[in-house]
């Protein structure tokens, strides 16, 4: 016999990650032009098998949060080097920012403080 819950068990089989667990989705919005802590993060695939990072920050306890491109690139490149237990020990300083590409699209910029 299972001593999970039902809603943990569906946590499992779902598309979830144990960070998401009891937390909201955040609007990575809220988040611009503030220094934030990431203190944990993972990666979740979408439709085409592309990963990108979900990640949760000290300064919100209710709410995890999905990130861009740059920084999923560089949290692979920071878990590839060993760094996951220092990243959740510690945390990461951020400044997320946003800047218009030469072709007029709007992208989110990755400062670390």
């Amino acid at each position: 016999m299972s001593i999970l819950t039902l809603q943990e068990r569906l946590n499992q089989l779902g598309n979830n990650l144990p960070l998401m667990v009891d937390r909201e989705k955040g609007d990575i919005e809220t988040l611009i032009e503030k220094e934030i802590t990431i203190r944990d993060y993972g990666f979740m695939k979408d439709e085409k098998e592309k990963e990108y990072i979900a990640f949760i920050i000290d300064e919100n306890e209710k709410e995890f949060f999905f990130g861009g491109q740059v920084l999923t690139d560089n949290f692979m490149e920071l878990e590839a080097d060993g760094f996951r237990d220092a990243i959740q020990e510690t945390g990461v300083k951020v400044l997320l920012g946003k800047k218009k590409s030469k072709k007029g699209q709007m992208y989110t910029t990755v400062k670390y403080v």
